[in-house]
């Protein structure tokens, strides 16, 4: 039998350290798993295993362009000053553009919970909150894309707070800091809070899902219902460094398709429903396209100027509660227009009740058509955009259509009656005072919200 000394085993253990181990260790026990393919992606299971790749990525010993896969739901609530993942400050305090994520991260549907809630006071300093930093060679000049996150949701707060009265940063967003060159963010959804506070005067940037944005693309992202997006200097002077965006705060370049924005956007001085801020070349349309989002594209620019973009309110309320002309005349056109919250993808369309014969009610809102008869009719609109049935308003209405030579008087308290058809009550054989005690003529009666 052969017999190992003590210094034959120092120099077999020395060899075993000197021999670089399989990537695979680091996040799981199968060493098969490589990280050169999604089929043999490393696998994140833990809190622990996110930890481990965090910390790898930022002191630049994990090697780049490696594939991850979550498998299961994680919890990082308890992290609330949570160091994202392709983070390094330099000596400005800035975001060290040499410390960066540059790997794909396939959340494969799971979610990640967190609680990022930084805060700074002194004299000087910049915050930025997110659970992943920089994502994406800031160096890279090639085509060739340098990381993704695709197919993540992130559930919870993300939030940066700068007390200082000096220049400074404040960043968040609900995915990722900041995107660069050829990174895509795909698939991915983000619901809860994002804001950026600046006591002070600078920059302050939020986005839904990423703050500060240069990649290739961000597509196929939601920012989900409740979700608010914020971002506030207290220098009420400084207001050309203000953005918030439902997708992204602030935008260079970057390609945004198919992204869906449910968020309430406050505060900024530059805020859109997909972009607060967004600095491009050539049309819109280039940049964006099947965006389904709420109030203004971006926060600056000419809303006139979206041509090839979709739009989708995502609220829409009824504005009339009187229409003029008060009442229709037998044998006379009339046209009245109902008005609401948002005018652009929305339709209009009687849901109960009756109008006069002769008298149509368009899709676009517009009430129109010569009466042939004299009545009272009572009637329900309806305005909601096509897709989406939740996303609607209805009210009630009464209008009279009255012989020619006939002027009704309008009575000052709105009729609270129901009903529907024709009648209502009244008889189109009565007198002006009678006409004035009986109707409320196309005055809105009731209301009944869906959010």
């Amino acid at each position: 039998m052969k017999r190992f000394t003590a210094t034959t085993i120092s120099v077999l253990f020395l060899t075993f350290l000197l021999v670089p181990c399989s990537e695979a260790w680091y996040y799981n026990d199968d060493p098969s798993r490589t990280g050169d393919s999604p089929e043999t992606a490393y696998l994140i299971d833990s809190v622990e295993n996110l930890k481990i790749l965090r910390d790898r990525v930022n002191d630049s010993t994990e090697p780049a362009n490696k594939y991850y896969r979550l498998t299961q739901d994680l919890d990082i609530t308890s992290e609330h000053d949570w160091t994202p993942i392709g983070y390094d400050l330099d000596s400005n305090g800035n975001l060290n553009t040499y410390r960066y994520f540059a790997g794909n991260f396939d959340g494969d549907g799971h979610t990640i919970f967190v609680s990022i809630d930084k805060s700074i006071r002194g004299t000087t300093g910049n915050l930025y909150s997110g659970l992943f930093g920089m994502v994406g060679n800031y160096h890279n000049t090639s085509n060739t894309p340098t990381a993704s996150i695709t197919n993540l949701n992130v559930r919870g707060t993300s939030r940066a707070r700068v007390y200082y009265s000096g220049e400074a940063k404040a960043f968040a967003g609900g995915i990722a800091l900041q995107t660069q060159n050829k990174s895509v963010i795909e698939n991915c959804t983000f619901s809860g809070d994002v804001s950026a506070i600046l006591g002070g005067h600078g920059t302050a940037s939020a986005g839904g899902i990423v703050a500060w944005s240069r990649g290739q693309a961000v597509k196929d992202c939601e920012v989900t219902r409740w979700s608010t997006v914020s971002a506030a200097l207290s220098d009420t002077t400084d207001i050309t460094s203000n953005y918030a965006g439902g997708i992204v705060g602030w935008g260079y370049g970057t390609i945004i398709t198919d992204c869906t924005s449910h968020a309430r956007i406050a505060n900024a001085d530059y805020m859109g429903g997909i972009a607060g801020y967004f600095n491009y070349s050539g049309r819109l349309s280039d940049y964006f396209s099947g965006n389904r989002y709420s109030g203004a594209l971006w926060g600056i620019g000419d809303e006139a100027s979206d041509e090839g973009c979709t739009y989708t309110p995502l609220s829409v309320r009824i504005l009339t509660t009187a229409l003029n002309p008060s009442y229709a005349t037998v044998g006379t056109r009339y046209e009245a227009m109902f008005l609401a919250s948002e005018v652009k993808g929305i339709t209009w369309d009687i849901i109960s009740g009756d109008l006069p014969a002769g008298i149509t009610l368009g899709t676009s809102g517009v009430l129109s058509g010569v009466p042939t008869s004299a009545d009272i009719y009572s009637f329900e609109v309806r305005v909601s955009v096509p897709d989406f049935p939740e996303i609607s308003d209805k009210a009630a209405f009464t209008l009279a259509a009255v012989n020619p030579g006939t002027t009704p008087s309008v009575p000052t308290t709105p009729n609270s009656g129901g009903g529907s058809g024709g009648g209502g009550g009244c008889s189109a054989g009565f007198g002006v005072s009678v006409l004035g005690v009986c109707l409320a003529l196309f005055v809105r009666k009731g209301r009944s919200d869906y959010e």
